[in-house]
């Protein structure tokens, strides 16, 4: 019976996200689906990013009165080379400029903040789209992108929104509460 109950509560703290996540397959997606002159790809794992909104246009993700603070995000940080207008990179970093594929950081302290984070990429040449934007996992630090048909990265962008998703103490606890319950009724019945 105690083999019972602590399979019951170990399958129940895995569905409520207090036991580790499994690790699985990193997963690509891309933006925008359709017929468009570029492509942009966002790798993470182990679960996929939302292809977000993305557009033409050299200002539409420059980090100051842009086309995603309309939409209500806030921009968290931007990267650029040289990065002399957001210095502040302890938000995120990108790397490498001027190529076509690269990974991404992000400090795990964006999501104490925010409940919604993406990640806009930009080129240099202004094909259609010019740029794209990513929503992120929950929680997601780090990932690699590629821009194609072999177009370069000009700059990225970071941006949050909403508030922070907080684990709920009281629900897992009337979860366990409800567990013991159950076992111990069972119990009674078997005797």
């Amino acid at each position: 019976m105690f083999r019972k109950l602590t399979l019951m509560v170990a399958i129940a703290a895995m569905m409520t996200g207090v036991a580790g996540v499994a690790s699985a397959a990193p997963i690509t997606v891309t933006c925008p689906v359709g017929t468009y002159d570029r492509y942009f790809s966002l790798t993470t794992d182990p679960v996929g990013a939302t292809c977000g909104p993305y557009g033409d246009g050299a200002n539409d993700v420059s980090g100051s009165g842009d086309y995603m603070n309309g939409l209500g995000w806030s921009t968290i940080d931007k990267d650029e080379n040289p990065d002399s207008v957001w210095p502040n990179d302890a938000w995120f970093s990108i790397s490498p400029f001027n190529s076509s594929t690269g990974t991404f950081t992000i400090d795990p302290a964006v999501w104490s903040t925010y409940g919604t984070v993406a990640l806009a990429l930009k080129t240099g040449v202004n094909l259609s789209p010019s740029w794209a934007s990513f929503i992120l996992p929950y929680g997601e630090t780090t990932g690699t992108w590629e821009i194609s048909p072999g177009q370069n990265l000009s700059h990225a962008t970071l941006y949050g929104q909403g508030t922070p998703v907080v684990p709920e103490p009281a629900s897992l606890v009337l979860l366990g509460s409800g567990l013991i319950g159950l076992a111990a009724r069972a119990r009674r019945r078997k005797k």
